[in-house]
């Protein structure tokens, strides 16, 4: 609902409570001038019925001295006469007939029995009560009461007195009619005496109060009640007539015509209803002329704000008010002008948010390239360490074997030693070229720090088993059928040390530091070797070597001994090259996975910034 609707329907609503509360007031105070005319007519029509009903009642206490004074009454009372007594009251109904004192007349005994009276005259529970009170104090009593047929009646009992002494009671009934025709005569309306289920005991116009159609409250209340009959207008008023017993027993009805009245009445309802409608339109028109000219800012204001939601930030507002609605302006046109401030700023800063993720993603993705790629290099260098170490596990073994093959020619050249004495020079100067190239060999394996080094030593050792391998398959073809259990020894070691080096071939392209040293001990091994060579020429007779192929037997098991033990540190280092590879490969891995985060992050992070630039150009600033 717009604003103009709800300040119009507030304002109608307003206008339509206040209207509602002027005739909520105007009825209120007809109705408690209503009940005010009601108590002022009640006690106004009481007192009337009052004074005529007292009236009545002294005309009736006229009527008392006549009985009161008639010797032959009296005495007949006295005695107990019957027939005289009302030979007696019929006398006197004829001197007084006339005065109008009573309708009917009971006499009774003291004891209550009846003496005269028809069957009309019956005596009722209200002529019982006024009976007895006047005989508590010998004084006459007088009060409204209904007779043996019900119809409310004038009472009045008093007793008659011989001497002060009471001899019986005497009762006048008197229909109210005259009282009711004094009552109207003086209050100029219809009067009616009522039951209390709305029957009709008498009244003045019994045609009119058929028409009325009463309803009738509770007996004893007072009530007011307004009828209609064709164009005429009429107001009922209803008393409650009491009893001798004080208790109501009838309706006191009186109509009179308000035609005057209630036309006057609607005259001044209408009057009222008029300027109520009046104060409505001048009120809608008031409320027009205001939404008018207070509303067509607010109008303005939505068009203009709804343009800055369309994005259009170039608008702006009416500031000249000083009212609330130029508050509001005011207000709409510093948001604007600080809104524009803010788009501006984000679309430099979402551009360069949008730069500096992209060059984020490419930073992220070159990363994860370089990333897989020492993944896979560590692999392969895993891999190789893992060829070396079962090499060198090898070497170990074969070594095992050339140590135990060793020590069996040691003992068959011991066994020759005595027969081989005349090759013990050649074979002495054997074993001491190849003891420098051990010496050369071990200075190396000392300056190995690394598995390059290792390597080296392997190799270098390797080469030198294999030249003693074939010095000592010379030597043992030589020895003849002594040394073939020595030939079959050294070729097995030959044929490890040439495993070895395929070995060692197959990892120096992964490991180069190592190619330096290892061809420096191989040269020294070919020396040597070239040495054994030129040995062997010089030296061409068996017997001569025998000696120096023992030594070489020693240092060869010497060297065995020195290879396994190298193949153990080979072994070993290989080990903790492979775990440090490991470690290397899992950080690898942490990496790599750590540059695929920072490349989902950096390719979230880039769309977002291009929403956020989608978003900021949704705006349009000049």
């Amino acid at each position: 609902m717009t604003i103009r609707k709800s300040v119009t329907l507030a304002a109608i609503l307003v206008t339509l409570t206040v209207a509602a509360a002027l005739i909520l007031v105007a009825q209120a105070g007809n109705l408690r001038l209503e009940q005010r005319l009601t108590q002022e007519a009640a006690s106004g029509r009481s007192l009337v019925w009052n004074q005529s009903l007292e009236r009545l009642f002294e005309h009736m206490n006229t009527g008392m001295v006549d009985f009161e004074r008639d010797f032959a009454l009296r005495q007949a009372l006295k005695s107990g006469d019957a027939q005289a007594a009302r030979q007696a009251v019929e006398s006197l109904i004829n001197l007084v007939s006339e005065q109008g004192y009573f309708d009917q007349l009971i006499v009774l005994k003291l004891d209550g029995e009846r003496l005269y009276g028809d069957e009309a005259s019956a005596v009722s529970s209200h002529v019982q009560a006024l009976v007895t009170a006047a005989a508590a104090d010998n004084r006459p009593k007088h009060g409204l009461g209904l007779n043996a047929q019900g119809e409310p009646v004038a009472l009045l009992a008093f007793r008659l007195l011989v001497r002060h002494e009471p001899i019986g009671t005497v009762v006048f009934q008197r229909s109210l009619s005259t009282v009711l025709e004094r009552f109207k005569a003086i209050q100029d309306a219809e009067v009616y005496l009522v039951s209390a289920e709305g029957s009709l005991f008498a009244g003045t116009r019994p045609d009119l109060f058929e028409q009325l159609g009463l309803t009738w409250p509770a007996l004893g209340r007072i009530d007011r009640q307004t009828r209609s009959i064709d164009t005429a207008t009429y107001t009922a008023t209803l008393l409650p007539l009491p009893g001798v017993d004080g208790q109501p027993l009838a309706h006191l009805v009186s109509v009179a015509d308000a035609t005057a009245a209630h036309l006057e009445q609607r005259r001044f309802e209408l009057i009222a209803y008029t300027g109520v409608a009046l104060l409505l339109i001048l009120a809608s028109l008031g409320l027009f002329y205001y939404m008018r000219h207070a509303l067509r800012p607010l109008h303005t204001a939505v068009v203009t704000v709804s343009a800055l939601a369309e994005g259009d930030l170039n608008v702006s507002f009416e500031t000249g008010r000083q009212d609330e609605v130029g508050t509001l302006m005011r207000a709409l046109q510093g948001m604007a002008e600080r809104l524009r401030h803010i788009i501006g700023h984000l679309h430099v800063a979402s551009g360069d948010l949008h730069d500096s993720a992209s060059n984020m993603v490419r930073l992220a993705e070159h990363s994860k390239i370089q990333f897989d790629r020492q993944k896979a290099e560590t692999g392969h260098v895993d891999n190789a360490v893992t060829h070396l170490a079962n090499a060198a596990q090898q070497v170990a073994d074969h070594t095992s074997r050339a140590v135990d093959a060793t020590s069996d020619a040691r003992r068959r050249i011991e066994h020759s030693r005595q027969i081989l004495d005349q090759t013990t020079q050649i074979i002495e100067a054997l074993a001491h070229e190849i003891d420098q190239a051990a010496e050369v060999v071990l200075s190396l394996a000392d300056r190995s720090q690394s598995v390059g080094n290792v390597l080296g030593v392997i190799r270098e050792i390797a080469g030198q088993t294999n030249l003693l391998a074939l010095n000592a398959s010379i030597e043992a073809a030589r020895a003849g059928e002594h040394g073939r259990g020595f030939a079959v020894v050294a070729d097995e070691v030959r044929q490890l040390a040439q495993r070895t080096q395929r070995s060692i071939e197959e990892i120096e392209t992964l490991i180069g530091a190592l190619r330096s040293s290892s061809s420096a001990a191989v040269e020294v091994i070919h020396a040597n070797r070239d040495r054994a060579r030129q040995s062997v020429d010089h030296y061409g007779q068996a017997v001569q070597n025998l000696d120096a192929f023992a030594e070489s037997v020693a240092i060869l098991t010497d060297m065995t001994h020195q290879i396994a033990g190298a193949a153990e540190e080979q072994s070993r280092m290989a080990e903790e090259i492979a775990v440090a590879i490991n470690q290397i490969a899992a950080l690898a891995q942490d990496h790599a996975e750590a540059a695929e985060s920072g490349f989902g992050r950096g390719a979230q992070l880039n769309d977002l910034s291009k929403l956020l630039h989608e978003q900021v150009a949704y705006f349009r600033i000049n």
